[in-house]
């Protein structure tokens, strides 16, 4: 199967994709490099160093919109 990618499968420019994207995230703006980069060097100083087994989502936020199964409305 042929990938067109979402450009060529929406007709969409990039900054239309792009905003879009953002609309959906509740911080309203799509990751930059810098907020990975951010994460990771929070891990690496020692202001992590009492920290085991940690998941730490750099998601703007997408995770808290998930439902919680069987939790009151």
């Amino acid at each position: 199967m042929l990938h067109l990618g979402k450009k060529a499968a929406t007709g969409l420019t990039r900054e239309e994709i792009e905003a879009a994207t953002a609309a959906d995230i509740p911080l309203h703006r799509n990751a930059t490099e810098a907020d990975v980069a951010n994460a990771i060097m929070f891990f690496l100083s020692d202001s992590s160093d009492f920290l085991t087994g940690l998941i730490l989502d750099v998601d703007g936020g997408m995770l808290s919109t998930i439902p919680i199964p069987g939790a009151a409305d």
